[in-house]
């Protein structure tokens, strides 16, 4: 015996949209999450990737001021530090500003003329 909607369509969704896990939403619905999904995507909205609501970092810089940055010297790394991001996060999206990376004779040339050392500190 097939199992009756409790929540129409918009209200799945926009429970869904609200935060909610598509899980708690189909319990609640009487569906199930990949019913939740469907629907989210049907009405023209993205889901997000398993494990929940992603906290969603903001930057305090501007793409351009962290290209500027990136392009002065400052490794990815450090340009991510000063925007509180990740290190990939910061590359991706510096490759997505059209941003050339580095490549990794590129850093060692520029560490050698800042005089910075080249590789990872040792552990202590």
């Amino acid at each position: 015996m097939a199992k009756c909607r409790t929540m129409s369509d918009q209200q799945i969704v926009e429970m869904y949209l609200s935060g909610t896990d598509s899980m708690t939403v189909g319990l609640n619905a009487g569906c199930d999450a990949q019913t939740v999904l469907k629907l989210v995507r049907a009405a023209g909205y993205q889901t997000r990737s398993p494990g929940g609501v992603k906290k969603t970092k903001h930057s305090s810089l501007t793409m351009d001021q962290a290209a500027k940055l990136y392009r002065a010297g400052l490794s990815v790394q450090e340009v991510a530090d000063k925007c509180g991001l990740d290190r990939s996060t910061m590359a991706n999206r510096l490759k997505d500003a059209g941003v050339e990376i580095r490549s990794l004779t590129e850093i060692a040339k520029l560490k050698a003329k800042l005089g910075r050392k080249f590789g990872r500190p040792p552990r202590e």
